[in-house]
């Protein structure tokens, strides 16, 4: 699933920024956008912590999706494919990320 083309940056950037529209805690919002830089710095690790944290104020699906998306560019599978399970499973997931 890992790949560095300029989609995969388009489709990361458009999930975050519906999670940060949809986002009712403040600070949900500021660790999302904070993800969002780490992420484009290619820190993923962290990234994925940041998304975590905001997971944890907000249980948006596409904030699994994107957890996982994070750990698999930081080369962490294991890691992604349990937060891509859990975004799978999790009622509400868009159905066109389930397909990828």
């Amino acid at each position: 699933m890992r790949s560095g083309s300029s989609l995969a940056g388009a489709v990361w950037g458009a999930l975050l920024l519906v999670s940060v529209a949809h986002a009712a805690s403040p600070k949900a919002s500021a660790l999302i956008k904070e993800g969002d830089r780490l992420y484009k710095e290619n820190k993923y690790r962290e990234a994925a912590e940041a998304l975590k944290k905001a997971w944890d104020l907000e249980q948006s699906p596409v904030l699994l999706y994107n957890i996982g998306r994070a750990y698999d560019q930081a080369g962490e599978l294991t890691l992604a494919l349990d937060y891509y399970r859990q975004f799978v499973g999790h009622e509400g997931g868009d159905p066109a990320l389930v397909k990828k």
